[in-house]
């Protein structure tokens, strides 16, 4: 699995909680400004589901249905 995001986007933190690791590294142009996008790897996601970092990021409902 692959997951790209912008490398100043605080949300790297989790992905690389989740045991991603930084497999490509690309410069886009977006609104004439260059950024850097990384992409983030897992070889093996059978496990993402039980991990900590998913865990402690997981949604809860604020309204009852």
């Amino acid at each position: 699995m692959l997951v790209w995001v912008l490398v100043d986007n605080p949300a790297c933190q989790f992905y690389a909680a989740l045991g991603g690791e930084i497999v490509h590294e690309q410069e886009l142009t977006i609104g004439g400004k260059p950024l850097i996008e990384v992409a983030y790897g897992w070889v093996d996601i059978g496990n993402l589901g039980t991990s900590c970092a998913v865990q402690q990021f997981r949604c809860t409902p604020t309204v009852e249905r």
